[in-house]
């Protein structure tokens, strides 16, 4: 029990855990409602090329990481964005809005439509058959989406390296740099 009681009293640690849980559930967050609201844009309305709204969001997963990193690292660069929370944000929520999107997807995509059309016939607006219909049968996979978005963002080194400023370091690049140093 010594051990972690150390590492209870380590600043250093807590400080890169309290900024990693920040940015986990920010970052979850705002993929999980970007990535529902792709995923019903892309499957309910029709789109001139859909293969293209596809490969829109299919680039992320495919691209490696560290090229994410690299180009994040120069977007940043040339607007001369401030590195710090915002910037690991961004990365964050750009990595796993993708997946979000795609376990929504997967999802709607084995929806019986005639389930909202029937509430749509017994008198309910579209709204409401959204609210009552579609979205709790949605949720197992929004929740889904949104921890498995959070655990991404929590183990994410390469975009959190290249793109955290001076006072926003994460636990993975905490520990990195304790390893790489000094470990106590």
């Amino acid at each position: 029990w010594e051990w972690y009681a150390r590492l209870a009293h380590n600043q250093n640690i807590l400080r890169a855990a309290w900024n990693s849980l920040l940015i986990g559930t920010v970052s979850s967050g705002l993929a999980t409602l970007l990535g529902t609201m792709a995923a019903l844009a892309v499957e309910r309305f029709r789109w001139a090329r859909p293969g293209l709204w596809e490969g829109f969001f299919f680039i992320p997963i495919v691209v490696p990481e560290l090229m994410m990193a690299i180009g994040f690292l120069l977007l940043f660069g040339v607007f001369e964005f401030p590195f710090g929370l915002v910037t690991l944000i961004l990365g964050h929520t750009t990595l796993n809005l993708p997946i979000v999107w795609l376990i929504v997807r997967a999802r709607l995509k084995k929806l019986d439509p005639r389930l909202e059309e029937a509430a749509l016939d017994l008198g309910a607006t579209p709204w409401t058959a959204f609210w009552r219909v579609t979205f709790p049968l949605l949720s197992p996979a929004i929740v889904g989406g949104s921890l498995t978005a959070f655990a991404i963002s929590i183990d994410d080194f390469v975009i959190s390296f290249f793109v955290a400023g001076p006072n926003s370091t994460t636990l993975p690049i905490q520990i990195y740099s304790m390893l790489k140093f000094s470990i106590s």
